[in-house]
């Protein structure tokens, strides 16, 4: 699922064509997707530590360490037993 966003921006700071179809308007919300793949680093800027601990996450994941909440109230009842240890 891609991430999207919402941000205000002030209606002066659009384009002409888009200022005059909100006339009584201030804001405009927008809604975008970022290209996550143009925000990410070249691979020889990730460090052996970051490198080994992905590995180390997808092993452990491989192997089933994870726990599965399906609803929202098996999700609080997750967190509620990890507050209180």
């Amino acid at each position: 699922m891609q991430k999207q966003f919402i941000e205000s921006v002030p209606r002066n700071s659009l384009p002409i064509h888009i200022q005059n179809k909100f006339i009584n308007t201030k804001y405009i919300r927008v809604i975008y997707e970022p290209d996550e793949d143009a925000n990410m680093p070249p691979e020889e800027d990730f460090s052996n530590t970051f490198v080994k601990a992905v590995k180390e996450s997808e092993e452990s994941y491989k192997r089933g360490d994870f726990v599965r909440c399906n609803t929202r109230e098996d999700r609080l009842k997750l967190f509620k037993s990890w507050r209180n240890k």
